[in-house]
């Protein structure tokens, strides 16, 4: 997980996730609770084919944030 280091957040569980976007492997799985709650929660998550392509788009993202 990457957070802004000015924008911290706590994470104690997946609905603190809500409203936040994220990515994930394509085909990737975190487990059955993780995969579900990006089932329910489409709109918040991107898949990408590659886990170097997740982290140019987290760099990415984050610029476009700041």
């Amino acid at each position: 997980m990457f957070v802004h280091k000015d924008r911290p957040f706590v994470f104690e569980k997946l609905e603190h996730l809500k409203g936040r976007v994220g990515l994930k492997p394509l085909g990737g799985s975190y487990g059955q609770a993780f995969d579900s709650f990006v089932a329910e929660n489409k709109s918040s998550f991107v898949s990408v084919a590659a886990h170097k392509a997740t982290f140019e788009v987290n760099v990415q993202v984050a610029r476009a944030l700041t």
